[in-house]
């Protein structure tokens, strides 16, 4: 009897559970990862701090000879505050998936904005949201500079009615094996003349979509 149940379960094949695919989003500065309230030392000498940094990223399209093999509509609230909100994970999508290209937005597009009132991410009580007229704040960053003066700065970085349309689609090489991150580096968007110049940034225009286009440009993938 021992031996028959030792052949049954000899021959029980093996289910193998498939892995979903995750992705983590990190904010950077000269590719060192920013944590709330840390003093980061600038090459000039001066110290930024930085409070606040949320996101809105969504409308991924995982590609393979530019042909999409996995696409997920929903939106996401990246909060460096919350680990757990910068690491996304893709249920329908196996680990083991190959794709070479990766296409998101980084804000919330126009049509989703015009839609209406959101749940879940986009829920107007994650505090991003401004009004029906001005839509969501895709991009939120806050903090200090400090040289021989304080200098506190707020970028709410949004709008999406024309001409200030400010969220961005990205699309960049990628491969499933490696591609494990997606890295935002601060640094172009501060060394900008317009965030130099205009250390608070609160309604849509064109400062807000000239920051908006080089955070896009500043998203690189990482193992």
């Amino acid at each position: 009897m021992k031996h028959f149940a030792f052949v049954l379960l000899t021959w029980l094949p093996v289910v193998v559970f498939a892995q979903p695919f995750t992705l983590t989003i990190q904010p950077v500065l000269h590719g060192q990862a920013i944590r709330p309230d840390a003093d980061f030392p600038l090459k000039n000498g001066d110290t930024i701090q930085f409070e606040t940094f949320r996101c809105y990223v969504g409308q991924f399209v995982f590609l393979k000879d530019n042909q999409p093999v996995f696409e997920e509509k929903q939106y996401h609230l990246v909060d460096f505050e919350t680990e757990k909100s910068m690491n996304i994970t893709f249920k329908g999508l196996d680990a083991s998936t190959d794709f070479d290209a990766l296409q998101f937005n980084l804000g919330v597009d126009s049509l989703t904005t015009a839609s209406g009132v959101m749940g879940g991410d986009l829920d107007p009580s994650k505090g991003l949201f401004w009004a029906w007229q001005s839509g969501y704040i895709n991009v939120k960053i806050e903090g200090n500079l400090r040289n021989a003066q304080r200098h506190d700065f707020e970028y709410h970085l949004g709008g999406y009615l024309s001409p200030f349309q400010s969220a961005r689609q990205v699309v960049l090489n990628a491969h499933h094996s490696k591609s494990r991150a997606l890295n935002i580096e601060l640094a172009p968007f501060f060394q900008a003349d317009v965030a130099a110049q205009q250390r608070k940034i609160m309604s849509p225009g064109a400062p807000a979509v000239r920051l908006m286009a080089i955070l896009a440009h500043s998203i690189t993938v990482h193992e």
